[in-house]
């Protein structure tokens, strides 16, 4: 069997860090995104040529869409699209500068859409691959404030004008950007 190729974001730490170790001792190849790097030294030094480490920050869209395509010029495709960058934000909600929530909202909720655009066409033009999307229960719920009750309301499928209101996207395009061959 071919090894696949993986492009695992959040590649330097935790979930990330396993999906990387556990597809190079599987003979995989892997692409291992991170904003530092130098955290995969050891494994690039253990498993030579066949782990391309780059320093990448998914709340820069256009770097996602550099990172994918340097990750397909170095080995011809991808297989596997492990999105595991992420970050808790903890505190008081009204201490929350705007700053401080856009950046929370660039990285947790921008930055792993920006990875499938950048991925899914490529997928596409391949005819397979697979992504991974990691979640925790801690990124969809909020901690209540002192003597404040909070209610999520996660509601099912039902008739409200929300179906008549939303916007749509246009329809794929047919011919996807092409991926890259390396021989």
């Amino acid at each position: 069997m071919t090894s696949r190729v993986w492009f695992v974001t959040g590649a330097d730490r935790r979930i990330g860090r396993a999906y990387t170790k556990a597809a190079l001792a599987a003979g995989d190849r892997v692409v291992g995104a991170a904003r530092d790097v130098s955290r995969l030294d050891d494994l690039a030094a253990v498993y030579p040529g066949r782990l391309l480490a780059l320093s990448l920050d998914v709340t820069d869209r256009p770097a996602v869409f550099a990172a994918v395509d340097e990750a397909v010029a170095r080995f011809g495709r991808l297989d596997v699209v492990v999105n595991d960058a992420g970050a808790l934000f903890t505190g008081m909600m009204q201490q929350l500068t705007g700053a401080a929530d856009r950046a929370r909202q660039d990285l947790n909720f921008f930055g792993a859409p920006w990875v499938g655009q950048a991925a899914l066409p490529l997928l596409r033009a391949q005819g397979s691959g697979h992504i991974v999307q990691i979640s925790t229960i801690g990124a969809g719920t909020e901690a209540p404030q002192v003597r404040v009750r909070l209610t999520i309301v996660q509601p099912g499928g039902g008739w409200t004008d929300l179906y008549a209101s939303n916007t749509t996207t246009s329809a794929i395009d047919s011919a996807p950007r092409a991926a890259v061959r390396v021989s």
